[in-house]
């Protein structure tokens, strides 16, 4: 997943990458809380993200990213179908997979 992550954004500009390294930290930081038991469900992970990216930016989210969400959206549907995403353990590693696909962008 991370280096479908990578490639995702990678096509974004480099001025995007502090942007991406802020959202690749709600995403590790929601992987701490499955890790920890805090999050019940994979759509709770999932919303718990999208509401630290919503207090990050705001109302400015930008173009890049929103479009790569959508692309992420659906390999994750796609993921949860196949009944690879069952349990927090599968929540976590995909949130850190992601963190740090984004992470490794963002810090090149």
């Amino acid at each position: 997943m991370a280096q479908i992550v990578y490639d995702g954004v990678s096509t974004m500009p480099a001025t995007d990458k502090p942007m991406v390294l802020a959202v690749s930290n709600n995403y590790s930081a929601v992987a701490a809380q499955c890790a920890a038991g805090v999050v019940g469900s994979l759509k709770g992970a999932i919303d718990r993200v999208r509401s630290a990216n919503v207090t990050l930016f705001g109302s400015r989210r930008d173009d890049h990213l929103k479009a790569w969400g959508t692309g992420l959206a659906q390999k994750l549907a796609d993921l949860d179908k196949a009944g690879k995403l069952a349990t927090s353990d599968d929540w976590r590693c995909l949130l850190e997979e992601i963190a740090l696909g984004l992470r490794t962008w963002g810090a090149n």
